[in-house]
């Protein structure tokens, strides 16, 4: 192979770039009408706070939220769900009957 086919080896000699709009995409899933299951949630680090909001914007149930430090929990318990029981193990959370989701947000 030549030296100048290698330099131009596989790229087009056309230089022209255009812009296409993203597309408009309905993506999420609606919600269930009929099913509200208990979520619990396991870490109350920096995103957390983000599901806790959007879980009370569209109205479900968070039951229990669980943390190292007891006191992050109750903070955002207080802020978001005030019935929503704390605990300091997550084991404590995943052995209630009533919970059917689990939300874990632990730091990567």
């Amino acid at each position: 192979m030549s030296e100048e086919t290698k330099s131009t080896y596989g790229i087009s000699s056309e230089k022209t770039v255009t812009k296409t709009d993203a597309p408009t995409l309905d993506y999420l899933p609606p919600k269930p009408r009929s099913y509200n299951p208990p979520i619990g949630l396991i870490g109350t680090g920096g995103i957390s706070e983000s599901h806790l909001s959007n879980y009370q914007a569209m109205g479900l149930n968070i039951v229990a939220i669980c943390n190292r430090t007891l006191p992050k929990a109750e903070v955002l318990r207080d802020r978001f769900y005030p019935e929503a029981a704390v605990c300091k193990d997550y084991r404590e959370l995943l052995g209630r009957e009533d919970i059917e989701v689990v939300d874990v947000t632990p730091h990567p």
